[in-house]
Order: structure tokens, then C-alpha cells, then sequence
């Protein structure tokens, strides 16, 4: 299948960086030792910030490919990658299987 070549011009640039930048620090915020490393399925942030103590595999994927968009983007430095995801996939393995 061939590629497309598409030059983003500096304003969507900085909007994609800003919006890449939000999402990771949701995800720097939201996922801890807490829930294993997990990322919560759901967040609410009104009225109050609550957060659903559960998972899913897309929510799973989203965290493993931010995580590495954090390294690529020099939000995180190799050894938080490297902790991040070992902790991720050993919470992972936590998980019940069906």
C-alpha cells in the first residue's frame, strides 16, 4: 500500500504536540502503583475526578503506545521507559484470564 507524504504546516504541528503532551500527562498522572500500572478504563472529571478501578485492552494499548510517544517525544528518559512498561506488563500478568 503506498504512503502519503503530507507536510503539516507549523500550526498543526504545534497542535498535535500540545494535544501529544496532554495525553501523556494524563497518563503520567492517572497511572500508578496504586492500580498496578494499569490505566483506569474511565475517568470523570465532573462534578468531582473519579476514577473507574478497572481496565480494557484498547485502553492497555493506548498506555504501551503513549508511553513509547512519551520516550520517542523526550517527555521520559530511556530507564522511565524501560520502568513504565516492566511495571505494565507485570501488572498485566496480574490480570484474570478467560
Amino acid at each position: 500500500m503506498p504512503t502519503l507524504d503530507i507536510a503539516l504546516g507549523a500550526s498543526d504541528r504545534q497542535q498535535l504536540r500540545h494535544l501529544a503532551r496532554r495525553t501523556w500527562v494524563f497518563f503520567e498522572q492517572i497511572v500508578g502503583p496504586d492500580d498496578h500500572w494499569l490505566p483506569p478504563d474511565h475517568f470523570q472529571e465532573k462534578p468531582r475526578g473519579v476514577v473507574a478501578h478497572r481496565t480494557s485492552p484498547t485502553n492497555l494499548g493506548l498506555l504501551l503506545l503513549s508511553t513509547l510517544a512519551a520516550y520517542d517525544l523526550g517527555y521520559i528518559n530511556p530507564l522511565d521507559l524501560a520502568l513504565r512498561l516492566s511495571a505494565t506488563f507485570d501488572g498485566m500478568d496480574q490480570l484474570e484470564r478467560y
